[in-house]
């Protein structure tokens, strides 16, 4: 049943552009994000902050992974 869900919201994805970006620069994201912040409380404060952060949330849309990279990353310094 798992794996039929998966496929079906794979199908999903692939046929909305947009959401195939997000989803891409998000993993992307998450990962980097988990290697960097090692504070799980603060890791979940910064996905909520990005999830309403219209800049980021434009630069998903777009699928533009390294710039959404250098964005989070560069939120991250100055946050330390």
């Amino acid at each position: 049943m798992a794996r039929r869900a998966l496929d079906e919201i794979l199908h999903i994805l692939k046929d909305d552009e947009e959401l195939m970006n997000m989803a891409r620069v998000w993993y992307a994201v998450k990962n980097r994000i988990k290697e960097s912040v090692k504070d799980v409380k603060a890791r979940l404060r910064l996905y909520m902050e990005l999830d309403n952060d219209e800049k980021f949330n434009e630069l998903a849309r777009k699928g533009l992974i390294d710039e959404a990279l250098d964005y989070v990353l560069h939120k991250i310094e100055n946050k330390t």
